[in-house]
């Protein structure tokens, strides 16, 4: 079986990450997103394009962060004891890491 992989131009990377292509080539000279040259033009796939936006996320600081914030609720409320907390964290964690 044969998968064909989804090929852009780098008119339509730009179109699909909202900047200028000129960007889009500053990020292939610079050896951010991935592309194949073919004759003058260059090619990226829908993959490189996925792990670029991937590579560039800042979840892990917006995980510690939420993390910070609900220690910090839970301190300031007796009632909740440690458990529910780490409990309570490890699902968003969870959530968050299906978002990378």
């Amino acid at each position: 079986m044969v998968v064909a992989l989804e090929v852009m131009t780098p008119e339509q990377v730009a179109a699909y990450l909202q900047v200028n292509t000129a960007t889009v080539y500053r990020y292939i000279r610079d050896r951010k997103l991935e592309a194949s040259r073919l004759g003058r033009r260059y090619r990226i796939t829908r993959e490189a394009v996925d792990r670029f936006l991937r590579a560039s996320s800042n979840a892990p600081e917006v995980r510690e962060a939420l993390f910070r914030r609900v220690s910090r609720i839970a301190e300031r409320n007796p009632r909740v004891t440690g458990g529910e907390v780490m409990r309570v964290l490890e699902e968003i964690d969870e959530e968050l890491k299906t978002w990378t």
